[in-house]
């Protein structure tokens, strides 16, 4: 993985290392920037961006998160978790039962 600042004519098809504000909105960390984005990030007057650059055989992150998640839970049913979606390298496992929160909130 290359890791680091690019001027934003080598950005697109890259991955955002940092979230940032665009105008009225956010590109968050982890979005794959196309020409839209760039041209956005380019309206700001904002020269360079840091990005990653996957070389071949990486990961993504979300990929990674699930990956690991499925390793450390293979079935999340029988240990009464959910698991969220990855977003940003990261996801959460949650109990199945919401009959759990009502539990904990009376401890």
């Amino acid at each position: 993985m290359k890791f680091g600042p690019v001027p934003l004519t080598e950005a697109e098809g890259a991955v955002l290392a940092h979230s940032m504000q665009v105008g009225d909105g956010c590109l968050c960390k982890g979005q794959a920037l196309d020409a839209e984005h760039v041209a956005a990030i380019q309206s700001q007057g904002i020269d360079d961006v840091i990005v990653a650059r996957l070389d071949a055989g990486d990961v993504d992150e979300n990929a990674a998160a699930s990956v690991l998640a499925a390793a450390l839970v293979p079935d999340p049913a029988a240990a009464a978790l959910r698991v969220t979606e990855p977003l940003q390298g990261g996801l959460t496992f949650w109990p199945a039962d919401p009959a759990w929160w009502s539990w904990m909130w009376t401890r």
